[in-house]
């Protein structure tokens, strides 16, 4: 059943919901980290590198080689007075985005798998 995540819409879906899972991770270490003194945040930059591997896709499908996701810090210039840059408040809002995302991903990625095992098993 591996060659069912072969075509560009699975392969996006199943990348989308690796960097959902990577993003949860960064969001939680940023949330464990919210009293730590200079602990500076971090986010991850992945949708702008995917839409530029759609954007060149070929014949072969996509190449999501290119599309890889960043880990880095977030600029800012407001720091408590412990120079600590993690904002409690946007951090739960993109946690709530990012479950969000995952969950729709998965359901996407579940529906037209079941819609393989329908036409393969018929």
């Amino acid at each position: 059943m591996s060659w069912l995540l072969g075509d560009t819409p699975n392969r996006v879906l199943k990348l989308g919901m690796d960097v959902a899972t990577l993003r949860h991770q960064v969001i939680a270490n940023n949330i464990a980290n919210v009293d730590t003194p200079y602990f500076l945040a971090s986010d991850v930059s992945f949708e702008a590198q995917l839409r530029a591997a759609l954007a060149g896709e070929g014949a072969g499908g996509a190449d999501l080689s290119e599309a890889n996701p960043v880990v880095y810090r977030l600029p800012s210039t407001r720091f408590r007075i412990d120079g600590n840059t993690v904002d409690i408040d946007w951090e739960t809002v993109k946690l709530s985005q990012n479950t969000a995302r995952y969950n729709a991903e998965a359901a996407v990625l579940r529906r037209r798998l079941a819609m393989w095992r329908r036409v393969v098993g018929e």
